[in-house]
């Protein structure tokens, strides 16, 4: 997994945090989480965990985000067109299409699946500009139009990173609320997430056909 699909998985996962579920900490190194977002459950997500890729296809897909207007080469017998399509096209993309994600009964604490649209695909998105302007020599009766092509490739994994309840009670620091304390695991597993996800290559290209 590279650089980029690391962060960008973590940056997803991450979307609230604790700090907005409220959380108190205590002199021995665990943190006090109340009762009422975690609902005592022994696991819980939150802020630092993040999506770690286990598997991945072994191949890639390209993903046409657009098509422009069609051109139509009206020469005949031996003639052939040029074909040049002189604009710059900027398209927005998702990072991220097809996901399913599922915390497995964990409570992610920040309401994780908020970051998440509802068709399930990543709500960040990209913009990506192509310049055409190169020729394409068109045979008669063909037709043409510019495409912008997002490499895409599966990926599948489950989030690591997880709070583990310790059975004692606290009280949150600035309210009344009682809670649990929780220790925090950077190895702890849970759940399941899998996407098309950018690999980071993107082109135009000119797709000639006959209809």
């Amino acid at each position: 997994m590279n650089k980029y699909t690391q962060t960008a998985l973590r940056l997803a996962v991450v979307a609230a945090g604790l700090a907005a579920a409220g959380q108190g900490y205590a002199g021995d190194g665990s943190f006090c989480l109340d009762d009422y977002n975690t609902h005592n459950s022994f696991m819980v997500g939150g802020k630092k965990s993040w999506a770690h890729v286990l598997k991945q296809s072994s191949t890639t897909w390209n993903d046409w985000i657009w098509r422009g207007p069609e051109f139509h080469c009206t020469a005949t017998g031996n003639f052939y067109c040029t074909y040049h399509w002189t604009q710059s096209h900027q398209q927005g993309h998702e990072w991220s299409v097809g996901l399913s994600i599922s915390g497995g009964g964990v409570p992610i604490l920040g309401a994780v699946l908020s970051a998440f649209n509802a068709n399930g695909s990543f709500t960040r998105v990209d913009y990506y500009t192509e310049s055409f302007g190169w020729d394409q020599q068109i045979g008669p009766n063909y037709w043409a139009y510019p495409v912008q092509v997002v490499v895409r490739r599966w990926q599948e994994g489950h989030f690591k990173g997880v709070n583990y309840n310790t059975g004692n009670r606290c009280l949150m620091p600035q309210s009344e609320n009682y809670g649990h304390k929780y220790w925090w695991n950077p190895d702890g597993e849970f759940g399941y997430w899998g996407g098309n996800n950018e690999t980071g290559e993107k082109y135009g290209m000119y797709y000639v056909f006959k209809k």
